[in-house]
């Protein structure tokens, strides 16, 4: 069989290029109906990773707010505890100084009296001794001990031998009883 062309050669031309337009047509289709679909893919993901975003935003303000409130109560707490410390710090045990006091107390001596001062780091112990060697033990035991020293007695105590009222002037060298 033989084929025989006799379509005039402008019609060929309109016809090969109505079939080239429809491979066009063909491909622009599926070219928007791929760029619709990945808009549709890309407005879907947009909207999604929006709304991830706000709930992040929101749970990391809860978050930062319920922190602060945690940095708030630890500020306050701080706050406590440097002032109770600042209190503390001045805090002098006189109890131990008064057991201290007893506890180096020679035989023979009785304390009337006790003054100490913090501020000038001085203590005045009045008493009688039945001795004057008892009050020289006394001062000796307070100038070799590491919480007193400079022991003072006035000059006229020592000319006594018997009963003798003293004071003793003693500088605190540490507050550590």
């Amino acid at each position: 069989m033989i084929k025989i062309n006799i379509i005039p050669q402008d019609k060929k031309r309109e016809i090969t290029l109505n079939k080239k337009i429809k491979i066009y047509l063909k491909f622009l289709n599926i070219l928007v109906i791929n760029f619709i679909i990945y808009a549709f893919i890309f407005l879907t993901v947009r909207i999604i990773m929006q709304k991830y975003y706000s709930d992040t935003k929101s749970q990391t303000l809860i978050f930062n707010k319920d922190t602060e409130d945690y940095t708030q109560g630890a500020k306050e707490i701080n706050n406590q505890i440097e002032y109770i410390e600042n209190i503390q710090k001045d805090f002098v045990n006189w109890s131990d100084f008064f057991i201290f006091l007893s506890t180096i107390k020679p035989k023979g001596i009785i304390y009337k009296q006790i003054k100490v001062s913090k501020n000038e780091n001085l203590a005045l112990i009045s008493g009688i001794a039945e001795t004057r060697d008892n009050l020289l033990n006394l001062k000796k035991i307070i100038e070799e001990s590491d919480i007193l020293s400079e022991a003072e007695l006035p000059f006229s105590v020592l000319l006594e031998k018997s009963d003798i009222n003293f004071e003793i002037k003693a500088t605190i060298n540490s507050y550590e009883f």
